[in-house]
C-alpha cells in the first residue's frame, strides 16, 4: 500500500513546531524559558509581518534598528484585528512581552512566580483550556502557554 503524502505546508508546519519544542529550553529556569519563548514568539511575529505586509523590506523587520516588538505587535493588531479562533491573541502576546520586559529590564524583578501564574491563567482562559491544565506545575504551564502562542502564530502564517 502506498504511503499517503502530506501537503507540503503541513510537513513544514510540523517541522516548525518540532523545532520550537527543541528550542524551548528543557530547564527548570523559568526566566530562561520566558526569554527564549519570547524570542520564538518574536520570530513568528516577524514571519507573520513578512507575509502580511505588502512590502515588508521597508519595515526592516529583522534589522536591529527596525521596529521594536511592541510596534510590530501594534502593526499586526491593525492588520489582523481579531485573529480567529483566538481573538485576544494580540493581548496574550502583549502580556508575554510585558512579562519578558519585567525580567529583562529589572535587576530584581518582583513577584516573578505570581506574574507567571497570572500570565498562564490568562493564556489558558483565552485559549479555552480546561481548568485541569492549571493543575500542572508552573514551568509546564509556562512552556505550554508559550507553545500555544507560537502554534497559533504559525497557523496564521500558513493561512496567509
Amino acid at each position: 500500500m502506498e504511503k499517503e503524502q502530506l501537503p507540503m505546508w503541513i510537513e513544514q508546519f510540523m517541522d516548525k513546531i518540532h523545532n520550537h519544542l527543541l528550542k524551548l529550553p528543557d530547564s527548570p529556569d523559568q526566566i530562561l524559558t520566558i526569554l527564549k519563548g519570547h524570542l520564538l514568539v518574536e520570530q513568528e511575529v516577524n514571519s507573520l509581518l513578512e507575509v502580511t505586509v505588502p512590502y515588508p523590506k521597508a519595515l526592516k523587520i529583522r534589522d536591529k534598528n527596525g521596529p521594536k516588538f511592541a510596534h510590530k505587535l501594534l502593526l499586526l493588531k491593525a492588520l489582523i484585528p481579531k485573529p480567529e479562533p483566538v481573538p485576544d491573541l494580540w493581548n496574550v502576546v502583549k502580556k508575554l512581552n510585558d512579562l519578558r520586559n519585567d525580567l529583562a529590564h529589572k535587576l530584581s524583578p518582583e513577584n516573578v512566580e505570581g506574574n507567571i501564574d497570572k500570565f498562564t491563567t490568562y493564556v489558558f482562559k483565552v485559549f479555552r483550556l480546561p481548568k485541569s491544565f492549571l493543575k500542572k506545575n508552573r514551568l509546564e504551564r509556562l512552556r505550554l502557554s508559550i507553545l500555544l502562542i507560537v502554534h497559533r502564530l504559525t497557523c496564521l502564517i500558513n493561512i496567509k
